[in-house]
C-alpha cells in the first residue's frame, strides 16, 4: 500500500536541508506511527519481520520530490512551497484509514545544527497499485543498495552493472517473502531472474547517523531497470523496497509504463 504525502514548507525563510536527510525522515515516520499506535511502532522499530539473523521492516520511502531546488555542497535549497514523498508499506495492517489518520496535519522539523526546515503535512493520497506482470520496468525513486559479502566475509555494495545483481535482488526478495509469509517461496514458482540495466546509473553515497559514533555510509545507485521474476516477488519489491536498508529510504521504485 503506497501513499503520496505532500509537505508544505512552513517557514519561507528556512528552506535549506542537509543532503543526507533519509535517517531523519525515517525517524519522523517512526515517531508519527507511535502517536497513532505505540504497539505497532514498537514492533516496527524493534522487531520488524525476522528471517534468520536478518530483520526486515517492510516499508520504504522515496527521496523528496522537489521541482525547484539548488544543490549547495552538502546542502539542498528547496525553492518550492510544497514538496512530496512516497511512503510504501507491505504489512496489511497499514490501512489507508490508519496512515491518513496518524499523518494528517503533522508538523515536524528536519535538519542539523547548520540548517533546519519545518514542514507541515498538507495532504495524503493513496496511490493505486500498478498492474503487476512477470516482467516489469522500474525506476528508482531513492538509491537502490545491494550488498554482497566479499572474500573476507564483509558486505560490499555492488553496482547495477555487476553480473550478480539479478540473483542478489531475487535472493533478497525471497528472504522478504519468507519473513512476511513465514514460509519459503515455492520452488515450483521460482525461475531464473532476468535483470537488465536500462541506460546509465548514478552513484549515491549516503551517510546514515552522520556525526555520531554509529555513522555509516551506504552506497546506492539510481537508474532504470527491467526485472523478470514471479509477480509475488515483484509486488514485494514495489511495496517494501528492493535491496537493502529500505526503511532508511533506500530501494523505493516507481513503475515505468512501457
Amino acid at each position: 500500500m503506497r501513499f503520496k504525502i505532500n509537505l508544505e514548507v512552513a517557514e519561507a525563510q528556512n528552506r535549506i536541508l542537509p543532503i543526507n536527510y533519509q535517517y531523519e525522515v525515517a525517524g519522523w515516520i517512526y515517531k508519527t506511527l507511535e502517536k497513532g499506535n505505540k504497539e505497532y511502532a514498537s514492533w516496527l522499530h524493534t522487531n520488524g519481520f525476522a528471517q534468520g539473523s536478518k530483520q526486515f521492516r517492510l516499508f520504504t520511502f522515496s527521496h523528496f520530490e522537489v521541482v525547484k531546488k539548488k544543490i549547495m555542497g552538502d546542502r539542498i535549497q528547496i525553492n518550492d512551497p510544497i514538496i512530496s514523498l512516497q511512503l510504501s508499506f507491505l504489512p496489511e495492517k497499514s490501512t489507508e484509514e490508519f496512515i491518513k489518520g496518524v499523518f494528517a496535519e503533522q508538523q515536524f522539523v528536519l535538519g542539523d545544527s547548520k540548517s533546519r526546515v519545518k514542514f507541515r503535512v498538507n495532504a495524503i493520497e493513496l496511490i493505486p497499485n500498478p498492474v503487476f506482470t512477470n516482467n516489469m520496468v522500474f525506476e528508482t525513486l531513492s538509491p537502490l543498495a545491494v550488498a554482497i559479502k566479499n572474500d573476507e566475509g564483509k558486505p560490499q555494495f555492488i553496482e547495477p552493472s555487476d553480473s550478480r545483481m539479478g540473483q542478489a535482488l531475487h535472493k533478497n526478495l525471497c528472504q522478504k517473502y519468507l519473513a512476511f509469509y513465514s514460509k519459503e517461496f515455492p520452488q515450483s514458482a521460482a525461475h531464473e531472474p532476468i535483470f537488465e540495466l536500462l541506460g546509465e546509473h548514478r552513484k549515491r553515497g549516503i551517510t546514515i547517523k552522520a556525526g555520531t559514533p554509529q555513522q555509516t555510509k551506504v552506497i546506492g545507485y539510481t537508474y532504470r531497470f527491467a526485472l523478470t521474476a514471479p509477480i509475488e516477488l515483484l509486488k514485494i519489491g514495489y511495496e517494501a523496497g528492493f535491496g537493502e536498508k529500505n526503511s532508511m529510504g533506500f530501494g523505493c521504485v516507481g513503475v515505468v509504463k512501457t
